[in-house]
């Protein structure tokens, strides 16, 4: 179960959006539906080895990495499909599991298409998170010279340069609103900070099936979708009402 579930969690590189869902209890594993992949590794001792020496040298695959997993065709026509850019794991050293001599696992693996609501696995996306734009605004012309330097110092991201006529906010989007330029008096009257409210950055990082511009396009299309049948669902619930309405009035 623990290894099924180390398996179940590796991502792919591949575009799930060339395969459709199957449905379990209708369809088998097909080209269009799924990919095959197989494990078959087996630990034997390496003859000469010391023994003293680490497990990677007494013995070989005593570590089953992801790499060690291999793609398998279903038929020939996805054979051709992924001739050039075979499917593979987005990582090749993914610690799987550790085998002794003797220990061998063989697998074949069958990778269907699903959805994050389902089960974690399924998720294209690592992590996703936004921030308001920050807005760092110096005050006054006192800024300059030790003063300008000491500015400079201060912030731990770097957002202050120094140039001839004094201190300048020369990369705003680095700041982390950690607030360490106006924690000491009289800071917090020289540099003031804020964040632009109607300005966002968002920032996905990739699980390694699809780019960030790829999964930001799909979650709109998405969204977009889910809105146009919730307010389908308005309209027939508002033309439901409307006919009860009718009925009582005439009885």
């Amino acid at each position: 179960e623990t290894l099924a579930h180390r398996i179940g969690l590796l991502p792919l590189a591949v575009d799930p959006r060339a395969f459709h869902p199957r449905d379990k209890a209708r369809e088998m594993h097909t080209a269009d539906n799924a990919l095959k992949f197989v494990l078959d590794v087996r630990c034997d001792a390496v003859v000469g080895a010391a023994a003293d020496a680490p497990p990677e040298q007494r013995w070989r695959h005593s570590s089953v990495y992801s790499g060690d997993i291999k793609w398998e065709p279903i038929d020939e026509e996805q054979a051709k499909r992924y001739a050039d850019n075979p499917p593979r794991i987005v990582h090749d050293d993914i610690l799987i599991a550790k085998l002794r001599p003797g220990q061998r696992i063989h697998v074949d693996m069958f990778a269907a298409k699903g959805t994050g609501a389902v089960h974690a696995k399924w998720s294209p996306v690592a992590t996703a998170f936004y921030r308001m734009v920050p807005e760092i605004e110096i005050i006054g012309d006192d800024v300059v010279g030790e003063v300008a330097e000491q500015l400079v110092k201060m912030c731990p991201g770097k957002v202050f340069d120094l140039e001839d006529i004094g201190a300048k906010v020369a990369r705003p989007l680095s700041c982390t609103m950690c607030r360490e330029c106006i924690r000491v008096s009289p800071w917090d009257e020289r540099v003031r900070l804020s964040r632009m409210k109607n300005h966002f950055i968002f920032c996905i990082e990739s699980a390694g099936g699809l780019t960030p511009e790829v999964l930001f396009t799909e979650a709109i299309a998405i969204l977009v979708e889910k809105c146009r049948a919730l307010l389908e669902t308005l309209d027939e619930t508002t033309d439901v009402n409307a006919h009860k309405t009718s009925d009582a009035m005439i009885d």
